[in-house]
């Protein structure tokens, strides 16, 4: 037993909020279900990758297609690393006899939560317009700072950008004694 549970047990003895056990072959059940999910996820995705290299496509259309398909299997692998193997652990723990599965829910609900965030990473980063896009704004972001190397410059050059720097910080307030 878990020893979190267990001093509960022996805490609070009377305890009804926690189920007696659970029931192995409903785990095995789902643990099959899913293993089997994934087996045939895997015989179509190889399924679409002949029918794409078997096909007649124009050579850019034959590029989107594998794109696409690449970006499909890296979604699928993130579904898998991010919400079966961990569902598993979560729902086998118990029927296993795992200790500390307190901390293994937290973990778990940790990759759970992940999902969504690596699964938009994944599209962004394997279609290329989308990457395209990403990078172009992160350097146009990195190139509008307002960061000036003053090394390289000449002394007439740093009084031009110390004047510019010192009428931006100024505020504009006329006095009117």
């Amino acid at each position: 037993m878990d020893p979190v549970l267990a001093q509960i047990y022996r805490e609070h003895p009377n305890t009804a909020c926690f189920s007696g056990g659970v029931d192995s072959l409903i785990v095995t059940i789902a643990t099959c279900y899913i293993f089997v999910a994934v087996a045939f996820g895997a015989f179509f995705l190889g399924f679409i990758y002949i029918t794409i290299n078997r096909s007649k496509f124009t050579a850019n259309t034959y590029r989107l297609q594998m794109m696409l398909f690449w970006s499909l299997i890296a979604q699928m692998a993130a579904f898998v690393v991010f919400m079966l193997i961990p569902g598993t652990v979560y729902l086998g723990g118990a029927t296993l006899k795992f200790r500390n599965l307190p901390k293994i829910s937290v973990i778990c609900f940790f990759f759970f939560v992940s999902h969504t965030t690596v699964d938009s990473l994944m599209v962004l980063f394997f279609i290329k317009p989308y990457r395209r896009a990403v990078f172009y704004n992160v350097k146009r972001i990195f190139a509008s700072s307002q960061f000036v190397d003053r090394t390289s410059m000449s002394v007439s050059e740093r009084e031009i950008v110390k004047e510019n720097t010192l009428t931006r910080v100024r505020p504009a307030v006329s006095r009117k004694d």
